[in-house]
């Protein structure tokens, strides 16, 4: 669908034309979880990682038990120094896969980024 057309347009560059098609998507389909992380591919690609977390965050909130969308925003939001939400998603991932082999990376990560209270 269009969300492919719009990761597609980001990974070649085209980001003015991935834009303008997410533009459009949001007309039609703006809770759609593919179009909001393909929004999240956008904002990573411009450099914004809170814009890029909230966007991340919104596909997390709906599907509430992938620890996969928890793992994606936790990393958006320590490239943000967002800690609330960096503690928060970390959290989730730990909870929902508690075996996950770089967990204690993402807890140095959040340490580092004096995140850890």
């Amino acid at each position: 669908g269009a969300a492919y057309g719009i990761v597609a347009y980001v990974r070649a560059g085209m980001l003015d034309s991935a834009v303008a098609l997410a533009d459009t998507v949001a007309h039609h389909s703006p809770h759609d979880l593919q179009y909001l992380g393909a929004r999240a591919h956008i904002a990573q690609a411009r450099g914004r990682p809170l814009e890029e977390m909230t966007w991340r965050r919104q596909v997390a909130m709906e599907v509430p038990d992938n620890w996969q969308f928890w793992l994606l925003t936790a990393n958006a939001a320590l490239q943000a120094r967002s800690c609330w939400e960096a503690r928060r998603s970390i959290a989730r991932v730990r909870r929902l896969n508690p075996t996950f082999k770089t967990l204690p990376d993402l807890e140095r990560r959040l340490r580092e980024a004096g995140c850890e209270h």
